[in-house]
């Protein structure tokens, strides 16, 4: 316990006496969590929004013309029993009809003539899946169902989505990893120049027996302060400006929802501080290294 007071004493000591290196330190700090904060919250979105897409996929399955609906809907209960399908939605004939008038309003009165028995479509059942990835198996097994015409399912666009999401989520991932490796090269380099200021001192210390450790720690100390300071200060403008979007976004485009701020502030702020306390300690590390091979 003694020596651990006696750690943080003098990383205190330390921060206060090379407050200038130390807000230098920060800074980059905050600017690196800035940055993480941007593809972190990207690569949210990105997943978040490749799932309400998955979501609104389907495949559509006719019925067999001669099925009356009776018929028809029994289908419901076999398709819905297939593995990865979520729910199967059925859709008569005479609906069919009604919502290509609807979205035909100019020409209505010509689908007066093909109602009742002169209706050309067919019942059909849109199915949404638990898992868009499997929907050629789920295809295969529709197909297989007798009283099922045909199965229409758009694979190219699921292909091109899933693909998107992929390369998006890589390069989210790979921009975070950039972006720590450059972190941690301009914060060791800032808290050098910290270092460097001590490093008669750091000298003595070794000439009079205390060991590596004894020394790295008030530095490590130092960093991962310097780190949280600079998680709680990146935080707040993340959080106002992603707020800003978010409001921005729900009134232009509807179709598709960002993720709240307050649905993902906890998981923002715990990496934020674990990030930043690898920084400032890692850095830190770096820094003093070379003044340890006295």
């Amino acid at each position: 316990m003694r020596a651990c007071k006696n750690y943080f004493t003098q990383a205190f000591v330390g921060l206060w006496k090379n407050r200038i290196m130390s807000l230098m330190a920060t800074a980059t700090i905050v600017f690196c969590l800035l940055l993480l904060g941007i593809a972190l919250i990207l690569g949210f979105n990105i997943s978040y929004v490749s799932r309400q897409l998955e979501g609104q996929y389907e495949i559509h399955a006719y019925v067999d013309m001669s099925y009356g609906t009776e018929e028809a809907k029994a289908l419901k209960s076999q398709i819905e029993a297939i593995e990865y399908v979520s729910e199967a939605e059925f859709v008569s004939k005479e609906d069919a009809l009604k919502d290509m008038e609807k979205s035909m309003e100019e020409s209505a009165s010509a689908f007066e003539m093909l109602e009742g028995d002169e209706n050309p479509l067919p019942h059909t059942y849109d199915i949404t899946l638990t898992d868009v990835r499997h929907a050629d198996e789920v295809v295969k097994k529709i197909k297989s169902i007798d009283g099922i015409e045909e199965v229409k399912n758009r694979s190219d666009v699921l292909e091109k989505m899933v693909r998107t999401t992929r390369g998006a989520q890589m390069v989210s991932i790979i921009g975070m990893l950039i972006f720590a490796f450059v972190g941690v090269f301009i914060i060791s380099n800032t808290i050098k120049m910290s270092v460097m200021a001590r490093s008669s001192e750091i000298e003595i210390m070794k000439y009079v027996g205390a060991t590596d450790w004894y020394i790295r720690w008030p530095f490590v100390i130092e960093g991962t302060v310097m780190g949280i300071v600079g998680a709680v200060i990146a935080y707040v403008p993340v959080a106002i400006v992603y707020g800003n979007i978010v409001g921005w976004w729900s009134e232009s485009i509807p179709m598709f929802k960002l993720l709240a701020m307050t649905e993902i502030r906890e998981m923002v702020i715990v990496v934020f501080l674990v990030i930043g306390c690898l920084l400032g300690a890692f850095g830190s590390l770096i820094s003093i290294r070379k003044h340890l091979r006295v």
